[in-house]
């Protein structure tokens, strides 16, 4: 199971028992020593499955007026023992729960503040331009528990911890429009050389022109996109940032199908190696690219 960000409504539907994105050990779900009442009730009384199961007597423990006493009066251990007469501690049982759930990775743990809380605040709708396209931020899995498995994909982590795409509070300055290309002799040839540009203005000194290295397999398409990670890069990530293109290659491949590559994949970066690096600095920007 894998993602950039996953939807709470997977995280609920994964089981808890042995969960895959658990950093404990088995001795957590299993009887144990010190334990074997507490997880037997968890199973058969309270019949834990799903993480979401979990989640709810976890909750419990914030009860106003709970305190961590098998004898506690609180209106949870109340009504716990009153619709689970067989529950000898409720509070163990909370409590539990609640380290089952605090032991699965950030990304995975419903209890904790997700990208979705602030994704659907985006902005992504279609400019008024109708030649321009806004970059999608958005990074979270929406679906089933089966839209996370990745079996055609390379085994690289996609980490512990979702991408941090919060925007920032809305920016002083105006937006920044700056101009891509690039270009190659002998494109497609093993003698082939390339070299990309970006244009903020006359004179201004952001301009940059560079060569494409050699590691990066020069190409007209790369140039392309290697421009525009210059300019993402020389401009701050809070600031609304316009680029000009003129490469659909390089536009929809960090729009259209970076976006698909980005939710679907078991990569943190998984879109062509040529894509990772603007996409890196896009993930929490303002950009737009026409």
């Amino acid at each position: 199971m894998e993602g950039l960000a996953i939807s709470r409504e997977i995280q609920r539907s994964a089981p808890i028992w042995f969960h895959q994105k658990s950093t404990a050990t088995r001795t957590l779900f299993t009887r144990g020593q010190h334990h074997k009442k507490t997880v037997k009730c968890l199973k058969e009384t309270h019949k834990i499955v799903s993480v979401s199961d979990a989640e709810v007597l976890a909750r419990l423990l914030q009860t106003s007026r709970h305190q961590s006493a098998w004898n506690c009066r609180c209106a949870a251990c109340t009504g716990t023992r009153h619709t689970h007469p067989q529950c000898e501690d409720p509070n163990a049982c909370f409590r539990r729960a609640k380290l089952m759930v605090d032991s699965l990775l950030p990304k995975w743990n419903p209890m904790l503040p997700q990208p979705e809380d602030w994704e659907a605040g985006f902005n992504v709708d279609a400019p008024q331009d109708p030649e321009a396209k806004v970059f999608n931020p958005k990074v979270t899995t929406y679906g089933t528990l089966a839209d996370t498995f990745r079996i055609f994909t390379e085994r690289i982590d996609g980490g512990d911890v979702a991408p941090d795409n919060k925007p920032d509070s809305e920016p002083d300055e105006e937006e920044i429009i700056a101009h891509t290309d690039g270009s190659a002799n002998n494109n497609g040839r093993d003698e082939v050389t390339a070299g990309s540009g970006v244009f903020f203005g006359q004179g201004d000194i952001r301009n940059i022109a560079v060569r494409v290295p050699v590691e990066l397999n020069p190409s007209n398409q790369v140039a392309e996109i290697l421009a525009i990670k210059q300019a993402c890069e020389t401009c701050p990530i809070d600031i609304p940032l316009t680029i000009i293109s003129d490469s659909r290659y390089s536009i929809d491949g960090l729009t259209r199908i970076c976006r698909v590559g980005r939710t679907k994949a078991s990569q943190p970066y998984p879109m062509a190696s040529q894509y990772r690096p603007p996409w890196v600095k896009y993930e929490s920007a303002r950009r737009k690219l026409r």
